[in-house]
């Protein structure tokens, strides 16, 4: 009997050691894993493109495109350090029954500074190009935005019966936005295109849209183009928030602040199941 005392707290001191070193083993495989799959996969950044394209030169009679752009960038004029998170969704398909594709987001190591979408597309007949565009600057420097410049439905909606909606109807000259130029003259088209009197531009970083330009020009066609911009300028040495995004648009940073919470949390569990172990 004495022998068999001896020998079961030995066997369940060495269960007990054995146990944690697993629990702690599976969790920190998860924690890492986790790390890597929400952290370093979504901070990855491609080169940025000066100009970002989309839907142009579409040429199938009856057909519909819907096409939006949306691009953060973050610049930091004295540096001259930026980045830009665009996010893309392209409809295409009969009109009137377009099949839309899920929406593309990509991280880029630069500003972008313009945006080209939906021009000389859908000629033919009976076509719909609808197509939008909205940008927002995050500037650390100094400057004022002012009001942005438009270039827009000039030589638009000749054909008979058409109806033109537009705003504003201006025609300037290297505009910020230069948009529904020479479009929908075909007969019976319907054309609204607009640019909202709240959209800025600012000098230290200056991105032009170019959209809905000598597109649907055949009869019964519709087009239907807007586009935005509003700049916010803090002045030097102002910190601003996470500026990346992550999974589920999360910011990845969060992700990393979890894991190391995690992993802190990890380490003192185990220092206290190896105390508790000491002391048995």
């Amino acid at each position: 009997m004495s022998i068999n005392h001896s020998i079961a707290p030995r066997r369940l001191r060495s269960a007990t050691r054995s146990g944690p070193r697993g629990y702690i083993a599976i969790l920190g495989t998860f924690v890492l894993a986790a790390f890597m799959a929400f952290g370093v996969g979504e901070t990855a950044f491609a080169a940025t493109p000066p100009t970002v394209e989309q839907c142009n030169g579409a040429a199938t009679a009856g057909q519909e495109i819907q096409c939006d752009v949306t691009v953060v960038n973050t610049l930091n004029v004295a540096t001259g350090v930026g980045s830009s998170v665009v996010t893309v969704k392209v409809c295409t398909g009969p009109a009137g029954a377009p099949i839309c594709g899920a929406s593309a987001v990509t991280n880029y190591t630069g500003v972008i500074t313009s945006v080209n979408q939906c021009n000389n597309s859908l000629n033919d007949g009976g076509s719909w190009v609808e197509c939008k565009v909205n940008i927002t600057n995050k500037i650390t420097g100094s400057g004022t935005p002012t009001p942005a410049t438009v270039n827009q439905c000039v030589g638009t909606s000749g054909g008979g019966g058409s109806t033109l909606t537009c705003d504003p109807v201006q025609s300037t000259t290297g505009a910020t936005f230069t948009q529904c130029n020479g479009s929908a003259n075909g007969g019976g088209a319907k054309v609204t295109c607009t640019v909202p009197n709240t959209a800025t531009q600012a000098a230290a970083l200056r991105v032009t849209v170019n959209q809905c330009n000598n597109s649907a020009n055949g009869g019964g066609s519709t087009v239907i183009c807007s586009a935005t911009q509003s700049n916010s300028i803090l002045p030097a040495g102002t910190t601003r928030g996470l500026a990346y995004t992550g999974f589920n648009g999360w910011p990845t940073a969060i992700y990393g602040s979890i894991a190391l919470l995690l992993g802190a949390l990890l380490l003192a569990r185990s220092r206290s199941l190896k105390k508790k172990l000491r002391n048995n």
